[in-house]
């Protein structure tokens, strides 16, 4: 059931979003981030590991970068994120739209809008948050080689 409530949200969102920022974004693209968050709103590293990041793994925060260079690093850091997140009453996140999208060969830098909720159905800090991505993509799909989150990760 979160899953279906979860979908039509993202559509919807992603409908009323789509026309006012004018960002196009490939269909495939599009699909991969939309489970990457269902998989982040289900707080599951382990397909986010095998399906979602890439390794290595780069995560660029404001203040350090963080290169893990194996599948026992990333299911570290994403262990710690998931745990905090927990704490603080994390619920689901939701994608409203996209703030820029490039793409180079094989290579996709996408800036995303996303809003995360508490269980509680309210919002979660800041209404709208966006992270840069840049993906690569690969023979079986898409993959995340890096991230920039423009807020705390596990906030």
């Amino acid at each position: 059931m979160k899953k279906i409530i979860f979908l039509i949200l993202f559509f919807l969102s992603y409908l009323a979003n789509a026309e006012e920022s004018g960002v196009k974004v490939d269909k495939d693209v599009e699909k991969f981030m939309t489970l990457y968050c269902e998989y982040w709103s289900d707080g599951d590293y382990k397909k986010i590991i095998s399906e979602i990041y890439d390794i290595p793994f780069t995560l660029y925060e404001q203040d350090n970068t963080k290169v893990m260079k194996t599948e026992a690093e990333v299911e570290k850091f994403l262990v710690e994120t998931f745990k905090s997140l927990e704490e603080k009453n994390y619920g689901h996140s939701i994608i409203n739209g996209w703030e820029s999208y490039k793409k180079d060969r094989d290579i996709i830098i996408i800036e995303m809008n996303f809003t995360r909720f508490l269980k509680n159905g309210k919002v979660m800090g800041e209404d709208e948050r966006t992270a840069s991505y840049i993906i690569r993509r690969k023979d079986k799909g898409f993959k995340i080689l890096a991230a920039i989150p423009h807020t705390t990760v596990a906030e």
